[in-house]
């Protein structure tokens, strides 16, 4: 990878931040009758928000027939105090029929606080302890893998879907976590049965690392979320007080899954990040509107 492109996906992380403070310059340009620079300024800013423009759009493509379910994808990190108490509440108030959890301390003791309560009772769960991964699942699963991501099968409307989950490298020196997330995508279309992955990548949208799998899986928040989505950083952590700058956590999918709705929710537990929650049609499968059945 050149130092031109890994110094885009450091840029990439925050473009439609890189973006608007490019429009408040040529504000301020047209303001002063700059019209040159104000110019290259504007023109600047409309290409880095040019990709995240399309969010800012109503979506009225019809949505396709079949059965609906939700999922939910949450990077529990604490930066300090008891995780379970704090992420558990968090995670009953805004139930989905899928949940993803990442960088948890304690997956078990999580789990078992979020299925005592009964919105989650015959939920079904997925650990990779080595790697602070957990699913937490409505459908039937089999087939728990834990190395690279943590995997697991799901049985919806008799169909085997691929659940998967993992959090992308905080490190960007070198093209490795694109690498590692691309091997990723491989192993996960190999299997040949819809995926469903819920993921922090630690990466924009327009990175290399998180176009590895958004170049092969739908993203949902991309096709059916409304406005920037960033996720990232919630008071948790201290510059959260400023609210969320960037999008990197995803929900992503391959078909028949097409995502309805999607949107970060506005509470986060004590942790560093707002969980991100979207409701799919399973196309051609089960009931119409109905919710999807194992």
């Amino acid at each position: 990878m050149s130092m031109v492109a890994l110094e885009w996906n450091w840029l990439a992380h925050g473009a439609h931040l890189l973006g608007l403070a490019a429009l408040a310059v040529a504000a301020m340009g047209f303001a002063r009758q700059a019209r040159w620079g104000a110019a290259v300024w504007g023109l600047a800013g409309a290409g880095l928000l040019a990709p995240t423009a399309p969010q800012f759009l109503p979506d009225l493509a019809s949505p396709p027939q079949g059965c609906v379910l939700s999922a939910l994808t949450f990077n529990t990190k604490l930066t300090r105090g008891p995780t379970e108490a704090l992420i558990a509440p968090v995670v009953i108030a805004h139930p989905a029929d899928i949940v993803f959890l990442e960088e948890t301390v304690r997956p078990e003791a999580l789990a078992n606080l979020i299925l005592a309560a009964p919105a989650f009772a015959g939920y079904q769960t997925a650990f990779a302890p080595d790697a602070n991964l957990t699913i937490l699942s409505r459908f039937p699963l089999s087939g728990r893998h834990g190395a690279m991501f943590l995997s697991a099968t799901a049985q919806i409307e008799g169909q085997a879907v691929t659940l998967a989950s993992t959090i992308g490298s905080r490190d960007h020196h070198d093209n490795a976590p694109a690498v590692l997330l691309q091997k990723m995508g491989d192993a996960l279309a190999a299997v040949g049965a819809p995926v469903m992955i819920g993921a922090d990548l630690n990466a924009g949208p327009l990175s290399e690392p998180a176009m590895a799998l958004t170049d092969r899986f739908d993203d949902a928040f991309a096709s059916a979320g409304f406005g920037f989505g960033a996720t990232f950083a919630a008071p948790g952590r201290r510059f959260g007080a400023l609210g969320p700058l960037l999008r990197i956590d995803y929900l992503l999918t391959s078909r028949p899954f097409t995502a309805r709705h999607a949107d970060v929710v506005a509470d986060y537990g004590g942790s560093t990040h707002f969980p991100l929650r979207a409701e799919f049609v399973f196309a051609g499968h089960g009931k119409n509107s109905a919710p999807c059945q194992p």
